[in-house]
């Protein structure tokens, strides 16, 4: 191969790209209404009482934008959001604001709408953004190349060396995010064949991925997995909780439990999307449950400070209670 660099055509499909680029607050309201049928009908009627709905708390741009877009432009806007499948199921069942939040924390938000509508935003962070992003799409891109030139992927350990493999595909500038901190990577193994990668930015503060850029092209199959320190103790998924409803109106009270990996962290509990209370340090809950739950499966949803959330799903019986006399 010679010396100068390859020009790359094409790449792999941009299918799965998320092109929302719209405020966070608009975002979930978006996402939501493209899973939830009853929520999307009360978005186009009525954006902010839909936003009030699941208690979240649009600002001054965000109202402003929805109050002068048509309802024809909503549903296009609905019509062109993606929600990858591993979410849907939290934002078709999810009540609150806060139950949707985290899902897209680590999402790359570009109010590139906003200017249409005449709001002032700040553009430097959203540039460094989006240059990172397009800077890893030439990555993935060369990683493609160098695939079918060399039958596989990178190694990391060829990637963190002193000569990167993709030297002679893309300038080695390009390996770097507007951050100057070189793009994480890390090629998957199966046995002993490289098989995929995963790929992205630090972002701005390299001590927390929670401001991470994920790649842009198909970034379900090549994010990291991350380890959440936050955990569910009880009740597991699909464990059973018997109440008994006797005439004296006996206390269905029921401890919950659950762990976190560091001290001093608060987390907050949701059954159904209303909150239940929060815990500090040491995490078990009390929990009445009230005459106005339903029997039937319920959900039981966490999340910290840090926004890291777990969520589980649990059963509500009734005792027989003549078969325990």
């Amino acid at each position: 191969m010679n010396s100068g660099f390859r020009t790359i055509v094409g790449g792999r499909s941009s299918e799965h790209r998320d092109n929302n680029n719209f405020p966070r607050g608009i975002e979930i309201l978006l996402k939501k209404a493209k899973v939830d049928p009853r929520f999307q009908k009360l978005f186009l009627e009525d954006p902010l009482e839909a936003a009030q709905s699941i208690e979240l708390e649009l600002k001054p741009n965000e109202k402003k934008i929805l109050e002068n877009t048509p309802k024809t432009m909503l549903e296009v806007m609905i019509e062109n959001t993606f929600v990858p499948k591993h979410h849907v199921k939290t934002f078709l069942t999810a009540k609150t604001a806060a139950m949707l939040a985290l899902i897209l924390a680590s999402a790359a938000v570009r109010p590139t709408y906003l200017s249409s509508m005449g709001v002032e935003v700040e553009t430097e962070d959203v540039e460094k953004i989006h240059a990172s992003e397009e800077r890893m799409r030439e990555v993935q891109n060369a990683l493609e190349q160098y695939k079918l030139d060399h039958g596989t992927y990178p190694s990391t350990e060829e990637w963190l060396g002193v000569s990167n493999p993709l030297k002679d595909y893309i300038p080695l500038s390009y390996l770097y995010d507007t951050w100057k901190r070189k793009f994480y990577y890390k090629a998957v193994k199966r046995d002993s064949d490289i098989v995929n990668y995963t790929l992205e930015s630090l972002g701005e503060d390299a001590k927390s991925y929670l401001d991470n850029i994920p790649c842009p092209i198909e970034a379900d199959k090549h994010s990291f997995l991350r380890q959440i320190p936050l955990q569910i103790q009880f009740p597991l998924e699909n464990d059973i909780i018997r109440i008994r409803k006797t005439e004296d109106g006996s206390d269905n009270t029921v401890v919950l439990h659950a762990s976190h990996e560091n001290d001093n962290v608060t987390i907050a509990w949701y059954i159904d999307g209303a909150k239940i209370g929060s815990t500090l340090d040491k995490h078990s809950l009390s929990y009445t449950i009230p005459d106005t739950l339903e029997l039937g499966v319920h959900q039981l949803y966490l999340i910290d400070e840090f926004e890291n959330n777990v969520v589980t799903h649990f059963y509500i019986y009734e005792e027989d209670t003549q078969a325990s006399q």
